[in-house]
């Protein structure tokens, strides 16, 4: 079985995905057996920020919050404020930046967050009958709406409904007798993008540590070797 849930740890949130059979769509009634962690099954087609479109709102200098403290693409597996990373964050984002479907396949479900003015758009693979999640944009789609991976879906509200930037995620969950795991996207990426999107991720990285210079968002000589994967798998 194969679940999505937002990175704030809200296993609730997930066992409802799984239990609300009347209101949601089972991602795994689309899908035949669940991949493992090494399977090369599932793909990541397309990341979800066009990183070439220039999407970030960066401070001049990372003496403040949130600069000082978030980097703008989070390490996943990494703790940051008490909360262990289980997606992949992409922050500091410029407010209304397009948010791409990272698969193709139909809109599994949309859940209002009104206490962020965002939602969170399920979107269930077509090809491998896996289900990703896209948690705190904002986007017009509706459950059982087909989407191509690359086809803009949404885009990046205001964080907390009122803050001059925007952060969302990108979370691949799988429940596997009973654990609940997430895993790391960045491992997942298709053949057809995986060298590209992991040079851009790091010249990314490699701007960012210009600007934040000793804050501790700054990325390490470790990170910048081996990505911001610094765990396969975290506890969603």
């Amino acid at each position: 079985m194969l679940l999505a849930a937002c990175g704030s740890g809200d296993k609730a949130s997930e066992q409802n995905l799984n239990n609300q059979g009347t209101q949601t769509t089972n991602p795994e009634s689309d899908s035949s057996a669940a991949t493992d962690n090494n399977s090369t099954d599932f793909a990541i087609e397309s990341l979800p920020l066009d990183l070439a479109a220039d999407p970030w709102n960066w401070p001049a200098n990372a003496n403040g919050w949130p600069a000082r403290d978030f980097p703008p693409v989070h390490i996943f597996g990494r703790e940051y404020q008490g909360h262990v990373e289980a997606t992949l964050m992409f922050d500091l984002l410029k407010v209304d930046s397009p948010v791409l479907a990272p698969i193709t396949g139909k809109v599994m479900d949309v859940r209002a967050q009104p206490e962020s003015c965002d939602v969170e758009l399920y979107i269930g693979s077509d090809t491998y009958g896996q289900t990703v999640s896209l948690d705190h944009i904002s986007t017009t789609l509706k459950r059982g709406d087909m989407v191509r991976a690359g086809e803009v879906v949404g885009s990046v509200p205001p964080w907390q409904c009122k803050e001059g930037f925007g952060r969302f995620e990108l979370m691949y969950v799988q429940d596997k007798d009973g654990t609940i795991k997430a895993y790391c996207p960045m491992n997942f990426l298709a053949n057809s993008i995986r060298d590209a999107t992991i040079a851009a991720i790091k010249d990314v990285m490699v701007r960012w540590n210009k600007i934040a210079g000793s804050a501790t968002s700054a990325y390490s000589d470790e990170d910048l070797a081996h990505g911001i994967c610094q765990t396969d798998t975290a506890d969603s």
